[in-house]
């Protein structure tokens, strides 16, 4: 168990965040950003939605 615990921690997170990021968003930083913003926006509307439901 040790092994698999020291194995999983000195990977690098943050590129392997990075890729996930660029795969769900865009490759561009145009793109992502676009594409985030809807997101969030959907979020917000979906939130605000279910608040009105209450």
């Amino acid at each position: 168990m040790d092994k698999r615990l020291i194995a999983y921690y000195s990977q690098d997170l943050t590129t392997k965040r990075k890729k996930l990021f660029e795969e769900t968003y865009g490759k561009t930083k145009k793109e992502s950003q676009s594409r985030f913003r809807v997101e969030l926006i959907n979020v917000i509307a979906s939130l605000g939605t279910l608040g009105l439901d209450v």
